[in-house]
């Protein structure tokens, strides 16, 4: 795949070669993984999320770009603020170290859904923010996260955040049973399920190695 190519110290040019080729070959999905937002500044951005509304890209997805830790609260204000024009109809940022975000990056995102959702109910078709540690959110951070969880019908991908450390911040998350956040629950009974079996297995091997 393309962008294997890409990286952290993909330069913005390289970033537009990549995008204009996919394009090119009509792809309407760009995964944009290992860059680096924070390398680029806000009009490059701006650029960026010009080219993809006009273009009628309809899938984004982000993997191992560090934002959590790297993207400035204005960086993120102008790429959430970007996205409300656009045809992007999923969203995918897993891996990204999410849970480091403050109050205001959430309310950044939740600000996007809403208006995208006053523009047009089924304008999301997917939310993915898989591997991120969300159990780790500050309380407000939290109390965002669960009002865009709930604002949206569409499939929202976030069983995959250690949510075994605190199960009343999953069961907030979860409390509106739908098909998607059923398929969630379930997708988190089965890691944890297997997690369990592992545990037994290996409790059950110490006990047979050190008996009593």
């Amino acid at each position: 795949m393309r962008n294997l190519l890409l990286n952290p110290f993909t330069s913005f040019k390289d970033l537009e070669d990549y995008i204009r080729d996919e394009l090119n070959n009509e792809k309407k999905e760009l995964c944009l993984y290992n860059i680096r937002l924070d390398s680029y500044t806000e009009e490059q951005i701006t650029h960026f999320l010009e080219v993809i509304t006009t273009t009628g890209v309809t899938s984004l997805s982000f993997k191992n770009n560090h934002a959590g830790s790297t993207v400035s609260l204005s960086c993120w204000q102008t790429f959430c603020h970007g996205l409300i024009n656009s045809s992007v109809r999923e969203l995918k940022i897993d891996d990204n170290q999410l849970y480091q975000f403050g109050v205001e990056y959430w309310q950044a995102l939740d600000y996007f859904i809403e208006k995208r959702l006053e523009k047009d109910s089924d304008a999301l078709e997917l939310l993915s923010l898989q591997n991120n540690n969300l159990v780790e959110l500050s309380e407000e951070s939290h109390q965002v996260l669960n009002s865009l969880i709930h604002r949206l019908d569409c499939p929202r991908l976030i069983s995959f955040n250690n949510w075994c450390k605190n199960l009343l911040r999953w069961g907030e998350l979860t409390s509106i049973v739908d098909e998607s956040l059923a398929i969630a629950r379930r997708n988190w009974f089965t890691e944890n399920a297997a997690k369990m079996d592992t545990q037994k297995v290996e409790v059950s091997d110490g006990l047979s190695i050190n008996p009593s």
